[in-house]
C-alpha cells in the first residue's frame, strides 16, 4: 500500500513541478465544449459527451442522506437534480445529443452553489422539436439464457414554456459461476467438497415523466416521477461430500420482488432581491423476499431436510427543503437552507420448516419492526473570491435527529445534534492548473436494515438487532490537482483523509451474539487519480487513452482481538485502463480496456471472509459510428478468463482464537459477448 501511495503522490508532485516548464495550450473557448467537439466519438446522449470530457469523472448521487446540498458534479443547465432515484447517469441519457448546445467545465467555487467541490461539468440545453433516444444490448453469456432486451427510449420535446421527456427502461442482467469448493481444517485436512453451480437473473423496468416550466417571469418549476418493477432470482445447487458421511444435493434459492415509485419537483422565484426554491420529495418502496434451501440424498434424491425465509419490508421517505440565495456583490453569494426529512422502514419476517410431505410449518414470526427517523436541518453558505486567483466557499450547519424504533409493544427513541459543515479553496495556479483544498464535517447515512435482526439461511450467518446505533460522523481533509494539457488531454489527482467517529460495524451485542453496532474510532486515506491522453500528435492519428486509479488504506482497533485491522470491505484498490482507436477515415473504432479491484476483508466475531476476481476484468470492443444511422457495437468481454474467488475462515471461539476451519472457491463464469444498438431521432 505505501508503494501505491508514494508512486501516485510522485505522478502528482512531477505534474505539479512541470506547471510553469512546459506551454500548454488552453482548451478550446477556455472551459467550453461543444457537441462536434466530440464527433469522433459519435455521441448519442447528453451522457456519451461528458463522458468523454477529458480527465473528468462523474460522481453519482442517488441514496445519499436526505437531499442535502448539491453533490453530484453534473449540473443541467446550472442546477441540480431534485430527486434520489433518477441519478445523474440516467438524467444524462436522456437529454439527446441534438438537445446539447455546449459543455462548460469549470471549478465548482467559481459557481457559487453551496455542496459542489473540484471539476464541474454544466451542460447546458436548448429547445427544439420533438427528439428522443434509444438503445438496446443483447448479451450472450456461457451456459445462461441470453438477455435480448435491455435498453431504454426516452422523448422529449417543449410546448411554449413546457418542457418534457418521458422515459422507458428494461434493465436485464444474467450472473453465475461454477466449480468446485473446498472446506479444510486448519492443517489442511480436506473435511468436505462441494461441486455447485450459481445461476441468476435479475430484472427491472422504469417508466419516468420529467415536467420543467420556465416562463418568463424568472420562475421555474420542475416535476418528475417515476414507477419501477424489479425482480431478482438466483439457484445455487450441487453436491457436497463430507469426509466420512453419505453425499447430499442441496439448492439454494433467493429471489425478491420489489416495486417503488417516487414523485419529487421544486419551485422557484424572485424574492427580495435573491431566489428563493422550495423542493420536495417522497419515495415508496414495497419489498419481498424469499430464501429457500432444500436438502436431498444425493443418489436416491430422497427428501432430507429443508427450511424457508420469507422477509417483508416497507421503505417510505418524504422530504421538504428550502433555500434561499442572494449576492450582496458580484461574486459574493449567500444561501441559507432548511431541510425536513422523514424515513421510515416496516419489517417483518418468518421461518419455516419444510417437510418430505412438501407442507411447510412455521417455525418462528419475528416480532415486527418499525424504525422511524425525523430529521431537521439549517445550514448558511458563503462563497466569494479573494483575490484574482484564489475562490473560497465556508458552510456552516447542523442537524437533529429523532430516531424511533419499535419492536412489538416495546419502543425506545433517542434525539441528537450534530454539526456538520465545510471549508472549500481553489487556487488557480496558472491557467491550467487548479489546486483545491476541502476540509469537511460530515454525517452519514443509517442503515435502517441494521435495527433489524437477520438470517442467511445459505451460509448459517445470523446478526442480531441493535436499536442503539448512532450514525458515524467524519472530519475529512482532501487535496485536489487539476491539470490540462490542452490537446494532449488532461490529469486529475486527489488525495484524502479521514477520521471516523461511531463508525458502523459488526460488533458483540450486549446480550450476546453479534450484530451491527458503533465503533468509537477509524480513520481512512487514499489517493486517486485519473488521466486522458490524446495521442495525435505522436503520429498515433485517432488513439486516445484513458487511466484512472485509486488506493486506499483504513484503521480500526478490533472489538474482539484489540488489535488495529481494516475497516470491513475497505476499497484498496481499483485501475482501469482503456485504448480507444478511431481509425481514420472509416467509421469503425477498436478498444481494448479492462479493470480490477481490490477489497479489504470483512469481519465478523468468529470469520473473516472476502471476495475477489483472480485476473483483471479485459474486453475487446469493435464500433460502427454509423450503422445505418444508427450506432452499433461489439463486445468480448473476460478475455483473460478472470474467476470469482472466496475465502472464509472459521475461528473458534472467536477471532481471538485459532482458525479451525477455511471455505474456499475458485469458479468459472466465462465470456460474455454483448451485441450493441443505440441512436437518436
Amino acid at each position: 500500500m505505501a508503494k501505491r501511495l508514494a508512486g501516485l503522490s510522485a505522478v502528482a508532485a512531477l505534474t505539479a513541478l512541470s506547471v510553469h516548464a512546459q506551454t500548454i495550450e488552453p482548451i478550446a473557448s477556455g472551459t467550453v465544449f461543444t457537441p462536434a467537439d466530440f464527433a469522433r466519438f459519435s455521441p448519442q446522449t447528453a451522457k456519451d459527451l461528458v463522458r468523454e470530457v477529458p480527465g473528468f469523472q462523474i460522481e453519482n448521487t442517488s441514496g445519499g442522506r436526505g437531499l442535502g446540498q448539491a453533490s453530484s458534479n453534473v449540473l443541467i443547465n446550472g442546477k441540480r437534480l431534485s430527486g434520489k432515484s433518477t441519478d445523474t447517469l440516467d438524467a444524462l441519457s436522456r437529454i439527446p445529443v441534438g438537445r446539447v448546445e455546449r459543455l462548460e467545465l469549470v471549478d465548482a467555487a467559481s459557481l457559487g452553489i453551496p455542496g459542489l467541490s473540484g471539476q464541474v461539468v454544466n451542460v447546458i440545453t436548448k429547445g427544439g422539436a420533438v427528439s428522443g433516444v434509444w438503445d438496446n444490448q443483447v448479451r450472450i453469456r456461457e451456459r445462461l439464457e441470453p438477455v435480448l432486451i435491455d435498453g431504454s427510449i426516452s422523448v422529449s420535446g417543449e410546448t411554449g414554456d413546457l418542457e418534457w421527456t418521458v422515459g422507458l427502461d428494461n434493465g436485464a442482467n444474467r450472473f453465475g459461476h461454477n466449480g468446485p469448493e473446498y472446506v479444510t481444517a486448519a492443517d489442511g485436512t480436506l473435511l468436505e467438497e462441494r461441486n455447485e453451480d450459481l445461476k441468476g437473473n435479475e430484472n427491472y423496468l422504469e417508466g419516468s415523466l420529467g415536467l420543467t416550466w420556465t416562463p418568463s417571469s424568472g420562475h421555474e418549476a420542475n416535476l418528475n416521477a417515476s414507477y419501477a418493477l424489479f425482480d431478482y432470482n438466483n439457484r445455487l445447487r450441487g453436491t457436497r461430500e463430507a469426509t466420512g458421511e453419505p453425499a447430499i444435493h442441496r439448492t439454494y434459492r433467493r429471489g425478491e420482488d420489489e416495486w417503488n415509485t417516487e414523485l419529487s419537483g421544486d419551485y422557484a422565484l424572485p424574492l427580495l432581491g435573491g431566489r428563493m426554491k422550495l423542493i420536495g420529495l417522497y419515495r415508496h418502496e414495497d419489498s419481498r423476499y424469499r430464501r429457500r434451501v432444500t436438502v436431498r440424498d444425493a443418489d436416491s434424491f430422497a427428501f432430507r431436510d429443508g427450511i424457508r425465509l420469507d422477509e417483508d419490508y416497507i421503505e417510505n421517505e418524504g422530504i421538504l427543503r428550502a433555500e434561499y440565495d442572494w449576492s450582496w456583490r458580484e461574486g459574493r453569494d449567500w444561501q441559507i437552507a432548511a431541510e425536513s426529512a422523514y424515513n421510515r422502514l416496516d419489517a417483518g419476517a418468518s421461518l419455516f420448516t419444510m417437510l418430505a410431505s412438501g407442507e411447510e410449518l412455521l417455525d418462528t414470526r419475528d416480532t415486527p419492526t418499525l424504525v422511524e427517523e425525523n430529521r431537521y436541518e439549517l445550514s448558511v453558505t458563503h462563497s466569494r473570491p479573494l483575490g484574482e486567483r484564489l475562490d473560497v466557499q465556508v458552510s456552516l450547519g447542523g442537524e437533529v435527529s429523532e430516531l424511533s424504533s419499535e419492536v412489538g409493544a416495546d419502543s425506545q427513541s433517542e434525539s441528537f445534534i450534530r454539526p456538520k459543515g465545510y471549508l472549500s479553496a481553489t487556487w488557480a495556479w496558472s491557467d491550467t492548473t487548479d489546486l483545491k483544498l476541502r476540509l469537511e464535517r460530515k454525517v452519514g447515512q443509517l442503515d435502517f436494515f441494521d435495527f433489524v435482526a437477520s438470517q442467511d439461511i445459505n451460509i448459517g450467518n445470523d446478526s442480531g438487532a441493535n436499536r442503539n446505533i448512532v450514525p458515524d460522523q467524519t472530519w475529512r481533509i482532501e487535496a485536489e490537482i487539476d491539470r490540462k494539457y490542452g490537446d494532449l488531454g488532461a490529469l486529475e489527482f486527489t488525495v484524502f483523509h479521514e477520521e471516523i467517529e461511531d463508525l458502523v460495524d459488526l460488533v458483540p451485542l450486549p446480550g450476546g451474539g453479534q450484530g451491527p453496532g458503533n465503533i468509537d474510532h477509524a480513520t481512512r486515506s487514499g489517493v486517486s487519480g485519473n488521466v486522458t491522453l490524446n495521442l495525435d500528435r505522436f503520429g498515433l492519428t485517432g488513439v486516445q487513452v484513458e487511466l484512472q486509479g485509486e488506493a486506499g488504506t483504513s484503521s480500526v482497533t478490533d472489538p474482539v482481538t484489540g488489535r488495529d485491522r481494516p475497516i470491513s470491505f475497505n476499497d484498496v484498490s481499483y485501475v482501469f485502463a482503456e485504448i480507444r482507436w478511431d481509425i481514420p477515415s472509416t467509421d469503425f473504432a477498436l478498444l481494448l480496456a479492462g479493470d480490477q479491484f481490490r477489497d479489504d476483508r470483512s469481519f465478523r466475531l468468529d470469520e473473516t471472509y472476502r471476495y475477489t476476481q483472480t485476473q483483471p476484468f479485459v474486453w475487446i470492443e469493435l464500433e460502427h459510428k454509423d450503422l445505418f444511422g444508427a450506432k452499433g457495437f461489439i463486445r468480448l468481454g473476460n478475455l483473460v478468463d478472470s474467476t470469482d474467488k472466496e475465502e472464509r475462515a472459521i475461528y473458534s471461539p472467536d477471532r481471538s482464537g485459532p482458525v479451525i476451519e477455511n471455505y474456499a472457491f475458485d469458479r468459472n463464469f466465462g465470456h460474455i459477448l454483448t451485441i450493441g444498438l443505440s441512436g437518436s431521432f
